[in-house]
């Protein structure tokens, strides 16, 4: 059987391997660090890790019943990362794995559906019900170049220098709470984010070729171009109406404040205001 991430609209098919170790080195190019490089590689490689299932490629070629497929990946990096930690038999790196494995975890069960809550009152809406849940077979199907890329990630991850990094999310006396819960809950939703970018982006990479390209391509203009370009859009925008014409007033002080001398900045403007363009204008403004 030939195991595929999904299929576009014509047809075609991208497989998983190829989807699984796209999402992971895009993660890692916008990793801050080695370190936060490393638990997005592993997003990366786990998260979709459940479509080897059959289930799931009886779905994705004919989209009928489909099976939870991010379950398996948190399921898989626990399971692999624990038993690491055991054959370590130090006590120190098992208390570790477990809070590297939730980040993880929680990454990977939400980049759907969005973060769950660690623990809840009600089936099926937590993260701890994901991680024990009975999900469709599916380890004797991964390809095994998967095996050896998370064994290797496995070994950096569990190295001294990875650990002392993780340690700065945790009180001198073992908790985690105040300032350091605050970190490490940012830090989650930080890789959460890369992690649900990649994998859109990915499969806008195989699935509409031309898209991909019109947007990589924005990345090699200078900021006077791309501020041409967006200046050129507002110009085509509606301008009748209430909404409108405060939106355009909005957004051409936003315009005026770009040539003001660097500093901080607020906008506060309700929904609906046309905050994300006039920030963007006053943003390229301030670049250019």
């Amino acid at each position: 059987m030939r195991y595929i991430a999904r299929l576009n609209n014509t047809g075609k098919e991208q497989g998983i391997v190829n989807h699984l170790t796209g999402v992971s080195k895009k993660i890692r190019s916008v990793a801050h660090n080695d370190v936060t490089g490393y638990l997005g590689e592993i997003c990366g490689i786990v998260h979709d890790i459940g479509k080897y299932s059959v289930a799931f490629q009886k779905y994705i070629r004919s989209g009928e019943n489909k099976p939870d497929h991010s379950s398996a990946g948190a399921q898989w990096i626990l399971s692999l990362l624990c038993h690491r930690a055991e054959e370590l038999g130090d006590e120190e790196i098992q208390r570790l794995v477990k809070l590297i494995t939730r980040i993880i975890s929680h990454c990977v069960v939400g980049h759907h559906s969005g973060l769950l809550n660690g623990t809840s009152v009600g089936k099926e809406t937590s993260l701890e019900y994901r991680l024990t849940k009975t999900v469709e077979p599916y380890l004797d199907n991964i390809a095994p170049e998967l095996y050896e890329k998370i064994d290797l990630l496995i070994n950096v991850l569990l190295s001294e220098e990875t650990l002392d990094y993780v340690c700065r999310w945790i009180g001198s006396d073992g908790n985690i709470a105040g300032r350091d819960a605050y970190s490490l809950q940012f830090a989650i939703r930080m890789l959460f984010s890369t992690l649900v970018d990649a994998d859109r982006l990915d499969s806008e990479q195989a699935g509409n070729p031309d898209q991909w390209m019109a947007r990589i391509s924005i990345k090699k203009d200078t900021f006077p171009i791309l501020l041409e370009k967006i200046e050129d859009h507002l110009v085509a925008l509606a301008s009748d109406g209430a909404v409108n014409k405060v939106r355009k007033d909005i957004s051409a002080q936003c315009k005026h404040a770009a040539s003001n001398e660097p500093g901080f900045f607020d906008l506060t403007v309700p929904t609906g205001g046309g905050k994300t363009f006039a920030s963007m204008r006053f943003a390229l403004g301030s670049a250019s």
